[in-house]
């Protein structure tokens, strides 16, 4: 959540928001790189769905298809909201193969209901 807000504060929101929404492609390479799962064609269907979907709201000048990719070179704020979406995925693999250390939160979300 800091790095989301320090990307915030460095560049605008209409930056920021889409390639923090990058998480499901980051879920899935954890997913299949570290518990090696497959990916199925849905799965991998609705990643590149997001991530031309980040890509193309990112595209500023249509004449210069590499921009989004020069900023997040040179830019903090996409930087960090790229680190953010990659500590959330992380945060959700810990979830799935630590579960245990996930009992609290877990409790206190069915309480609620």
């Amino acid at each position: 959540m800091l790095s989301y807000n320090f990307g915030l504060k460095h560049t605008d929101i209409s930056v920021v928001m889409p390639l923090n929404r990058l998480e499901p492609l980051f879920v899935a390479l954890i997913n299949a790189v570290v518990l090696g799962k497959a990916l199925t064609y849905t799965i991998a269907a609705g990643i590149l769905l997001v991530t031309l979907g980040s890509y193309f709201v990112l595209l500023d000048n249509r004449d210069h298809l590499f921009e989004p990719f020069y900023r997040l070179k040179t830019e903090k704020g996409p930087q960090f909201a790229v680190l953010s979406a990659l500590i959330f995925a992380l945060s959700l693999y810990r979830l799935k193969t630590h579960p245990q250390s996930s009992r609290y939160f877990r409790s206190r979300s069915l309480s609620l209901f």
